[in-house]
């Protein structure tokens, strides 16, 4: 993930081949799209039934994710219908990468298609998602708030420039709950496997960023650009992941979670 002063930018570079523990993230949570698939009611028609990923990079680990469901779903369902699979992610995504994999696909089991926005803005229309589904993406937050003093994440961040953050990721946590609730159909699920402290307070990747902030200072002005060097990322807790208030807001249910990998499945009322 790029970024620039405010705002956030697609992955850059070979993300396919250098995303293995996105994979895993994935393949952890493949009982719970199990489950989830269970829960589901398709209803019967001749429309394709839809999914989508929201954070789906150059596609190789999206693709996976959208046949998994998939295969749950047509084991449990029994449906003849055909799936699209929709993949959300920003315009500055490396699309190019995206359709190299997507064209590589079985388009037998699935049809895909793109769009190149935000998804903390509304991305289908009302009432049309069966399943939405999001891996290792909402920590990236649609812009950073300010800078962070002597660090580049917010997970060290004090006072002010900490308060400001967590503003920033509850208001995005909200805006993507209220639009996925617009566009899931009745009784749809939306899945969400996200990144979260644990009970001590502990990331697991807090060396990780130790070491990319010291390599920053080595090879950054210290006036100039190092300040600006704070990724548009927030971590959250368990209890600002498990909001709620917000699911309330968004007519959710939040019918399956497992707190030591933090996944969220939540459906609408039927």
């Amino acid at each position: 993930m790029a970024t620039k002063t405010s705002g956030t930018t697609g992955m850059l570079g070979s993300y396919n081949s250098n995303s293995l523990p996105q994979r895993e993230i994935i393949e952890s949570s493949t009982s719970l799209m199990k489950n989830a698939m269970k829960n589901l009611n398709i209803r019967p028609g001749r429309c394709p039934v839809l999914i989508a990923d929201f954070g789906s990079s150059h596609g190789s680990n999206s693709m996976h994710a959208m046949k998994t469901i998939i295969s749950y779903i047509q084991e449990f369902k029994k449906t003849d219908q055909q799936f699209l699979s929709v993949h959300i992610d920003l315009p500055t995504n490396n699309w190019t990468s995206f359709f190299d994999t997507s064209n590589e696909q079985d388009k037998k089991i699935f049809f895909s298609l793109a769009t190149g926005q935000s998804f903390y803005k509304q991305c289908l229309p009302p009432n049309c998602l069966t399943v939405g589904y999001s891996s290792g993406s909402i920590h990236w937050l649609s812009q950073k708030p300010c800078n962070i003093t002597n660090h580049c994440i917010s997970t060290f961040a004090k006072g002010a420039e900490l308060q400001a953050f967590q503003k920033q990721a509850r208001d995005d946590y909200r805006n993507f709950l209220e639009n996925r609730s617009r566009e899931l159909i009745q009784g749809g699920i939306l899945i969400l496997v996200m990144n979260c402290f644990n009970d001590e307070g502990i990331t697991m990747t807090e060396s990780v960023y130790h070491n990319l902030y010291k390599c920053a200072k080595s090879i950054l002005s210290p006036n100039v650009e190092l300040p600006n060097y704070t990724l548009p990322v927030y971590i959250r807790s368990y209890d600002e992941c498990v909001d709620k208030e917000l699911f309330h807001q968004n007519s959710f249910e939040n019918f399956l979670k497992n707190k030591q990998n933090l996944y969220d499945v939540l459906q609408t009322p039927y």
